[in-house]
């Protein structure tokens, strides 16, 4: 009879701990779900979201004005470089 009994202690003790077990888990999943889900919402506020593109676009203009001045600053030094070469040339003649 002993044995019967502490089986079936042993047996509802682990089912009362599996469940105990489970319904913590369950709600630690949910508080995690809802904090991510509070995180991204104010993430992806319509607001946030165009700040964060105007953000980019504004660094993108600024990027693109650079890579154009310094593209004219090398033209204009091949097209003096071209002048100086055929003004060379047309005085050696």
């Amino acid at each position: 009879m002993t044995f019967v009994v502490k089986r079936f202690v042993w047996w509802a003790s682990g089912a009362v701990m599996g469940a105990g077990g489970s319904v913590w888990a369950q709600r630690k999943v949910k508080r995690v779900v809802r904090i991510q889900v509070d995180r991204v919402q104010k993430t992806l506020k319509p607001v946030n979201v165009a700040a964060a593109a105007k953000g980019r676009v504004l660094s993108a203009v600024r990027d693109g004005k650079s890579a154009a001045a310094d593209r004219e600053i090398a033209l204009r030094s091949r097209l003096e470089d071209a002048r100086t070469a055929r003004a060379q040339r047309r005085s050696a003649s």
